[in-house]
């Protein structure tokens, strides 16, 4: 199989406010500082972004962690969770929730002989902007378009959405590992869901991602893996 150019990409986006940070990677591309990702914001603010493809006209509510949120609809610049609290010792931030869910999942792992961490979690829309527009002028609009999410449309903006890592690495490192398995086969447990499984790109718009998951609660994330559905084709339904 080959790589995406973003699978040239070796450890983790570590994204926390507006001075998030894109670090170590292959080949010629740099990764930008947080200084160039002010500037992209500044940029952005004078020049916008190139037009969408397709329209978004359907903005959703703000606090519901179950909104259908995809290329299609959209978080409002200020929808900040109010209930957002630091996971120790990586300086992100998750809803209360999500965060008791996510240690819970790492300690499960833990026993089970598996390392779980994370490199990314919630993100504001300002961050998000910066973070697309870079992603394409590194990778163009077409690639960006299927690796990265657009200010609004990113589950990261819920609070309720993580990148995890493994000792092997992080992104496309995380998902030949053994604990990209084990999140697969037991991460609903914890009430969270792969968001965007391999060969389902028609379906969600995004290219397979098996260290990003997003908590929906027990109950949901139950139904969803017996539904046979992706997170996206549930929530729409």
């Amino acid at each position: 199989m080959t790589l995406s150019p973003k699978g040239l990409w070796i450890g983790a986006l570590l994204v926390a406010g507006l001075a998030g940070m894109l670090i170590a990677t292959a080949g010629a591309l740099s990764a930008p500082s947080p200084l160039q990702l002010r500037a992209h914001l500044a940029g952005i603010a004078r020049d916008g972004l190139p037009p969408a493809r397709t329209p978004y006209p359907e903005q959703l509510p703000c606090g519901d962690i179950l909104v259908p949120i995809d290329k299609q609809h959209e978080l409002a610049p200020d929808c900040v969770p109010n209930d957002l609290v630091e996971l120790a010792g990586l300086g992100l931030y998750l809803r209360a929730d999500a965060a008791a869910a996510f240690a819970a999942l790492t300690a499960g792992a833990s026993r089970d002989g598996y390392s779980i961490s994370a490199s990314s979690a919630y993100r504001s829309y300002a961050t998000q902007e910066a973070t697309f527009a870079w992603w394409t002028e590194q990778l163009g609009p077409e690639e960006a378009e299927r690796t990265s999410a657009r200010a609004g449309h990113s589950e990261h903006q819920l609070g309720t959405t993580i990148d995890l890592c493994a000792p092997a690495g992080c992104l496309e490192s995380f998902s030949a590992t053994p604990e990209a398995a084990w999140v697969a086969a037991h991460s609903w447990e914890y009430g969270f869901v792969v968001s965007y499984p391999n060969e389902r790109e028609a379906v969600t718009g995004y290219v397979g991602e098996a260290w990003h998951v997003r908590y929906v609660g027990v109950d949901v994330a139950v139904r969803v893996r017996e539904s046979g559905l992706t997170l996206h084709e549930y929530l729409l339904r």
